[in-house]
């Protein structure tokens, strides 16, 4: 008898359990909670811990970097566009590729904050359907805040920025092809594109048509085509050697053509001659006292 009432109750208070188990299980998660997850990348904290600033992505679609005062509390929201898909798998073991992620950074003195910021992803899908070339994508940017002021400049093109660590009131970055960006805009005929330098800009020509048949024709003056054959010279006004440019000046070879032979080649035109399908007119004269 005594063992049956123990059997009973175990029963009784077994039940109410499995009936409490069944109204709490939590469904399993699907796609649609995936593309809902958001993450968070790049933060960063102002030198004077006045700032906190990060970015914020869904799984697809825009995102926006959140810039916290944290003295006041109060958040600033700005568009960051939508990070690129990541490059597909290779066959080699190890994590998947990560989605490329907004670039944060502070100035020196904590007055300015500056990120990178990806096309929207309307934007993009309304290029894909218009076929629009590579060239013609949407293109990242970047975006620089005045924190005091919470003045936004934004900055069409920008492949990447860098920001000094010491120094405060400088920013450098690199921006995508001018000449495509004018194109987009309508403001020349693609198909009648002209380009001209002087001296060293002569030699950027020089070398420019040896990598792209963009231009319809360009003048080169004064170029240097062959810094081996240049090497050598000397300045005619100032009896100074040109070794020195080329080694550590405007050249910024990095050595001299003993050390570094395959830079030299590669850094003039000449060698790439047979490349150039562009038309080319060079000028010279002999009173130019420093371009041989």
């Amino acid at each position: 008898m005594f063992f049956r009432r123990v059997s009973v109750w175990l029963l009784a208070a077994t039940l109410p359990f499995s009936v409490s188990f069944a109204q709490t299980a939590k469904r399993p998660l699907n796609h649609n909670d995936y593309d809902g997850w958001r993450t968070i990348a790049g933060q960063h904290l102002s030198a004077d811990g006045k700032f906190l600033a990060y970015g914020v992505f869904p799984q697809e679609g825009d995102g926006e970097v959140v810039i916290r005062n944290l003295v006041s509390g109060k958040d600033t929201h700005l568009p960051a566009g939508a990070r690129p898909q990541p490059a597909g798998a290779t066959t080699e073991e190890g994590p998947a590729p990560e989605a490329r992620t907004t670039t944060i950074a502070f100035s020196s003195d904590s007055k300015y904050v500056v990120f990178s910021t990806f096309p929207a992803k309307a934007d993009t899908e309304k290029a894909k359907k218009e076929k629009k070339t590579a060239d013609q994508m949407p293109k990242d940017g970047m975006t620089i805040i005045e924190l005091a002021t919470g003045k936004v400049t934004n900055i069409e093109r920008v492949r990447r920025f860098s920001l000094p660590e010491k120094a405060a009131g400088y920013l450098a970055y690199q921006r995508e092809a001018a000449v495509q960006a004018v194109v987009d805009r309508g403001v020349v005929d693609e198909n009648a594109i002209g380009i001209q330098g002087h001296s060293w800009g002569g030699y950027q020509i020089a070398y420019m048509v040896t990598k792209t048949h963009r231009f319809r024709a360009v003048e080169a003056g004064a170029p240097v085509a062959d810094m081996i054959s240049a090497y050598d010279g000397i300045r005619w006004g100032t009896g100074i050697t040109r070794q020195v440019q080329y080694d550590h000046g405007q050249s910024r070879i990095g050595g001299s053509i003993w050390q570094y032979p395959t830079r030299f080649i590669e850094n003039s035109p000449i060698f790439w001659a047979d490349r150039v399908e562009t038309p080319v007119m060079i000028l010279q004269n002999d009173g130019d006292t420093a371009v041989p």
